[in-house]
């Protein structure tokens, strides 16, 4: 009986944490979506092309600033071994924004080496990787302390910061990227906003104890060292034509695949977003109870097949969302839309629960599956650059993430079936 009464707690508990998310997700993706029918008026094809190359060079750097160990937060049982890995992010976080520094300032002084895609915007890189590693860190320290509203309020926070800041340095035509810029003033916003009203909260981070800190860092080695590569693979192979593409088309074509992603993404990733934080937390404190996780697994999988015929409805009515929406000269960007559709299908059966991997250290494995996934995507891009056909080289690449996502999906349930294979047999030795 008091089983039942638990887990009927946490699961009354796992959806409120869900819908606190889930609102301040929605709300900012609103915003978002609100004020894209003015950007696309105010900035040109080109200026998303930059600031999508200016956002997935940043991703890269505030992958190696956290090191992954912001993702170690969440596991130990005691507090203070939490503080330890949020410290060690920290202390990654600003060798590689200096790092980035020295590096950009030495691009933007020599731009005939042609690397420096961006022009002046190279700039921003260091305090935008700076502002994205910080938070990071502190929505982990957040989600292990359970503290969803104020995670959820810093996104609404930093919504409508963006939306106001792009708007207007769209109007002004300011020296930098208007877009990149507007990104850091809000994400900046909204951090202060957020550090000052949780400082009684965040106080404990303020005490660095560096035993505990060199006795966590060799405990999840394995963040650093496997998961942050498995990451680091996994990003670039997901943002590979921003980083490849633009030295074989142009930046109106980067343009038009940026806003498709933003427009096709974004509430995939809001809604995948908040049930991943939920849903790793309550998957680790079942492990930690020795709780089965395969009825789980099966109920999202199933629940989340009622989203296929939304997609189907999406495709026939996309030409005329995006007409509507940005206006005219941005019919491009429907097309990809389109194309994307099986991706996202796909990864809204995996990016929820893709923790999974680092939950039970299987992070070797979880390598190899996205070197696989890298490879997969740059031979799709080859090929469409070797055809001299952006269109292609874009099908394919979208083609080559839905399949591999299904692999990855497979694997997923793999290792919750042999966890929970593994609990049957204790359970069954010790009423033996």
């Amino acid at each position: 009986m008091a089983d039942k009464e638990r887990d009927s707690k946490l699961k009354s508990q796992s959806f409120k944490n869900v819908g606190k998310l889930l609102l301040g997700n929605t709300t900012a993706t609103a915003i978002g979506f609100l004020v894209y029918p003015l950007l696309t008026r105010l900035y040109s094809s080109e200026d998303f092309g930059v600031y999508g190359i200016f956002t997935s060079i940043c991703g890269v750097l505030t992958l190696l600033a956290n090191a992954e160990y912001h993702n170690a937060i969440i596991l130990p049982k005691e507090e203070k071994d939490s503080v330890a890995c949020f410290h060690l992010s920290s202390v990654s976080t600003l060798i590689i924004c200096l790092i980035a520094f020295l590096g950009s300032v030495i691009l933007y002084l020599f731009p005939e080496s042609g690397w420096n895609k961006i022009g002046d915007t190279i700039l921003l890189i260091a305090p935008y990787v700076l502002l994205c590693a910080l938070w990071n860190a502190l929505n982990a320290w957040y989600t292990k302390s359970s503290k969803f509203s104020q995670i959820a309020t810093y996104q609404m926070s930093q919504a409508v910061s963006l939306a106001s800041f792009k708007a207007l340095f769209g109007l002004i035509k300011s020296m930098f990227n208007g877009m990149a810029i507007a990104t850091i003033i809000g994400q900046a916003s909204a951090l202060l906003i957020n550090l000052f009203s949780t400082k009684t909260h965040n106080k404990i981070l303020l005490n660095i104890d560096w035993n505990r800190c060199k006795e966590c860092a060799s405990r999840y080695l394995k963040f650093p060292t496997l998961t942050l590569p498995r990451s680091l693979v996994n990003y670039i192979s997901g943002n590979l034509p921003f980083f490849l593409l633009p030295y074989f088309f142009t930046n109106d074509n980067i343009g038009y695949l940026n806003l498709a992603l933003v427009l096709a993404f974004k509430p995939i990733n809001i809604l995948s977003g908040s049930l991943y934080q939920v849903f790793f937390q309550k998957s680790a404190q079942c492990v930690n109870e020795q709780q089965p996780l395969l009825p789980f697994f099966k109920k999202f999988s199933l629940a989340t097949l009622s989203a296929i015929p939304a997609l189907t409805l999406i495709y026939f009515i996309t030409p005329t969302l995006v007409q509507i929406l940005l206006g005219e000269g941005w019919e491009q960007t429907g097309v990809i839309v389109r194309m994307m559709l099986p991706w996202l299908a796909a990864s809204l059966f995996v990016a929820p629960i893709c923790y999974f991997t680092d939950l039970f250290l299987r992070q070797r494995i979880g390598l190899v599956l996205e070197i696989l996934h890298f490879i997969a995507r740059l031979a799709s891009l080859c090929y469409g650059i070797y055809r001299n056909d952006f269109t292609i080289a874009i099908g394919l690449y979208c083609l080559a993430n839905a399949l591999m996502i299904l692999i990855h999906y497979a694997w997923l349930y793999f290792i919750v079936n042999e966890y929970d294979k593994s609990l049957s047999k204790n359970r069954n030795a010790q009423e033996s």
